[in-house]
């Protein structure tokens, strides 16, 4: 199964419903709330880092069990990353704005752009494997 990840503009941090690749997790014990598109608020329960791009890069991460996906928030990557961040038609990179070498690169389907930590799914990957997670319930 692949690791997808939403890239969103309009998010205000990197949201995960997994709990993998993730390490120094912080339970949270107050609660703590986010709302979403459509109005509602929904639980965090907890926060954590993940790694992104690079294994020395670490950007933390709300824990919502019940979100429907995954979400990577543009503007998070790129301060931290200190990168540029170009779209198309077709895909979405992510550019070291001091070299201009592509860092990371992300795909266009369905109209959202997806990205995927593990480098091999960062290609588009098999139509049949993106309709199961596409179609997820979504809140």
């Amino acid at each position: 199964m692949h690791n997808f990840w939403v890239i969103d503009s309009g998010a205000s941090d990197h949201i995960t419903n997994k709990m993998t690749s993730l390490h120094h997790f912080k339970k949270i014990t107050t609660p703590t709330h986010i709302f979403i598109a459509n109005g509602k608020h929904v639980s965090i329960k907890g926060k954590w880092k993940i790694k992104f791009l690079f294994e020395n890069v670490v950007s933390l991460v709300l824990y919502v069990p019940c979100f429907p996906f995954q979400l990577l928030y543009i503007g998070k990557v790129a301060q931290t990353l200190n990168c540029c961040v170009i779209s198309n038609s077709h895909r979405v990179l992510f550019q070291d704005r001091a070299t201009k070498r592509t860092i990371g690169e992300g795909f266009f389907f369905q109209r959202l752009y997806y990205f995927s930590n593990d480098s091999k799914s960062n290609k588009r990957p098999q139509i049949s494997a993106l309709f199961s997670f596409s179609q997820d319930k979504v809140l």
